[in-house]
């Protein structure tokens, strides 16, 4: 049994007409998605600044 996050997102909305007008109901939000690992993104951002800077001394 593995567990796996995925991402997925869930919307349930409700309207019901009644007499005296339409009544509206929002029941559910939910958002869920994998998390990015922040000391890898901080790792390509400081390997792309560091080629940026390379390029800059070579000129």
């Amino acid at each position: 049994d593995y567990n796996v996050n995925t991402a997925y997102s869930i919307f349930r909305y409700q309207s019901t007409s009644v007499v005296s007008g339409t009544d509206h109901q929002l029941g559910e939000i939910e958002f869920f998605g994998t998390k990015v690992p922040e000391p890898s993104t901080i790792a390509i951002f400081a390997l792309s600044l560091i080629g940026l800077a390379s390029r800059q001394f070579k000129k």
